[in-house]
């Protein structure tokens, strides 16, 4: 570099133990740092090298005629790190002596992946000094090449390493396992069931705490000692001498062929308490193809045999039940027939009515004009007055028709909404079973009684529960629910079936018009239609409410006003509406 001194150093000098007399100090002082076992290298303050020994060569790969005069950062980035630059500074700055470590793969030069020799690891001791004729201090940097101890210690770290996962794996294998083990344990201690687990000798080896609990013995007390003298079960043999001969147990038939054995019906031994009914399964157990013993879980029948009887004792009382409500079902089917047949009647007589209606007003209209024009003297005019007279039958007739079409409100009678769903559940029972259809009552156990035309409406809710039943899937529920809900009464019947298409919903209070065609649903649709002249008769409606896959729900909606009157308790409207 310009404006730096020189430091000369003659690389060819050799010693060899000799004195050279005449040889100048700084020749003597080149020499040794030519053959000294260590790297130098001088740094100026701006970290440029001036000085590079053979050693450093030979360890870098990079001879001094390249490296002197250039930044050493540019060939070993690593020696300038922001850690050992502090250190080099602070030899620089405050003459201190600082070490650091550098490790590198050389030569650097090469773009090939240098090998394990080709690597290095110094230690470096940065020494500050003033050379002659210098007017700032420089650097001198010793290194030593601690590669091989560096290398064996990276080695031997590994291998350490390396035993130190080895034996952390086992000792994690080793607790997974006892996990494993103990959680199978508390699998087999939590099982209701009893567990025995015996040898290919038909000696116990494992009980369960179930087991312990349903022989009343301790597991002491049966391990180690013959199923068959603490099981007792009923068999051919109850001996260890079964397993020398004779017909076998299912337990032995398992030891001995490895079939899993399922007995249904037999009796253990209780001790102090004696032979208790319990359902056992025996099954093999297998190592290596061969069998080693056999496991035999059983479960107590006591509680099942006594459920068993109680549900014979109640099958009987609902039979006898069944007979009282089946001949009530069949007086109540009576008077639905007849108001079904009487509703039918007056629908059929009201379409005749209509027909007749409106060519007897054109005759009647056509009769007054010509008995304007026939005098009271003309022969045959008292023939106008039985032909008028006839006429007016013909209406009072009309009008008794459709008097019956659209009856006035029947007589009210007071009754509990609760006796009024069970007698239609009644009357419907048969439906149900049929179409396998069960049905929800929902009356909220306030709710008062009423004053309804209790025919009527019962024939309504029937309409409405026997189409729900239709509509519904084999195992789906009809609910038959009784509500407040603005001032009126409601009476609402829904199901889960498919929903009423919207072409045929405009349609469905027609008279005779039906989607059930032939079959077992057959009608001749006239239920809604009844059952709407009905509602609307005494004063309330008949709304429906349904989607397609949704569902259908029909509702009969009273006025409270008409329906709540007094009974054995007072209630009023607004009491009833506001829950009081």
């Amino acid at each position: 570099m310009k404006g730096a001194p020189e430091i000369h150093l003659n690389p060819t000098l050799h010693i060899e133990g000799r004195q050279f007399p005449g040889i100048h100090g700084y020749e003597m002082e080149a020499a040794l740092a030519e053959v000294l076992p260590v790297g130098l290298c001088v740094l100026q303050k701006d970290w440029h090298v001036l000085y590079w020994n053979q050693r450093a060569e030979a360890w870098t790969g990079v001879s001094r005629e390249v490296i002197v005069g250039q930044p050493i950062a540019r060939w070993f980035p690593n020696v300038m790190h922001p850690d050992n630059h502090t250190r080099l500074k602070s030899a620089l700055t405050q003459g201190t002596i600082e070490e650091f470590s550098w490790d590198s793969a050389f030569p650097l030069l090469s773009q090939r992946q240098p090998s394990l020799e080709q690597q290095r690891a110094f230690q470096v001791t940065a020494v500050p000094f003033m050379p002659p004729r210098f007017q700032d201090p420089v650097v001198l940097l010793v290194m030593q090449d601690v590669w091989e101890w560096v290398h064996l210690i990276q080695t031997r770290q590994a291998m350490w390493m390396r035993a130190e996962q080895e034996v952390r794996e086992r000792k994690l294998a080793q607790a997974a396992l006892a996990r494993l083990s103990r959680y199978h344990e508390l699998i087999l201690q939590a099982v209701g069931n009893g567990i025995v687990g015996v040898d290919c000798d038909g000696y116990i080896l494992f009980v369960n705490q179930a087991a312990i609990s349903l022989l009343h013995c301790q597991a002491e007390e049966m391990v180690g000692h013959p199923v068959h003298a603490i099981l007792r079960h009923r068999c051919p043999l109850s001996s260890a001498e079964e397993f020398q001969g004779g017909e076998a147990c299912p337990i032995v038939d398992s030891l001995r062929h490895g079939v899993v054995r399922h007995v249904m019906d037999d009796t253990f031994e209780r001790r102090q308490d004696g032979p208790f009914p319990v359902e056992f399964v025996s099954t093999p157990i297998w190592e290596h193809g061969q069998i080693v013993g056999a496991v035999v879980t059983f479960s107590d029948l006591t509680d099942r045999r006594r459920l068993e009887q109680e549900v014979l004792r109640y099958t009987m009382k609902l039979e006898e039940e069944i007979d009282r409500r089946t001949n009530r079902i069949r007086e109540l089917e009576q008077r639905r027939m007849e108001v079904e047949k009487l509703a039918a009647l007056a629908q059929i007589a009201a379409g005749v009515a209509h027909e007749i209606n409106n060519p007897l007003a054109g005759i009647k209209n056509s009769f007054h004009l010509v008995k304007q024009a026939i005098p009271t003297t003309h022969r045959y005019y008292e023939y106008v007055g039985r032909i008028e007279k006839e006429i007016d039958r013909i209406s009072a007739i009309i009008r008794r028709m459709y008097q019956l079409y659209r009856p006035d409100p029947a007589a009210l009678t007071c009754v509990r909404v609760e006796e009024l769903f069970r007698d239609v559940v009644l009357m419907m029972g048969q439906s149900l079973k049929t179409y396998q259809i069960s049905i929800v009552l929902d009356v909220p156990p306030t709710f008062p009684p009423v004053w309804v035309p209790v025919r009527d409406i019962t024939q309504v809710l029937c309409n409405l529960v026997q189409n729900a039943i239709q509509a519904s899937p084999p195992g789906e529920t009809v609910r038959l629910a009784a509500e407040m809900a603005d001032r009126n009464i409601r009476f609402i019947v829904s199901d889960r079936g498919p929903g009423i298409p919207p072409h045929v919903l405009p349609h469905i209070f027609e008279p005779f018009f039906t989607t059930k065609m032939g079959g077992t649903q057959g009608g001749m649709g006239l239920g809604l239609a009844v059952s709407r002249s009905l509602v609307e008769a005494s004063g309330g409606r008949l709304e429906v409410h349904t989607g397609e896959q949704e569902g259908t729900t029909f509702a009969v909606v009273l006025p409270a006003e008409a329906t709540l009157r007094e009974s054995a308790q007072s209630y009023s409207v607004d009491e009833v509406l506001c829950g009081r």
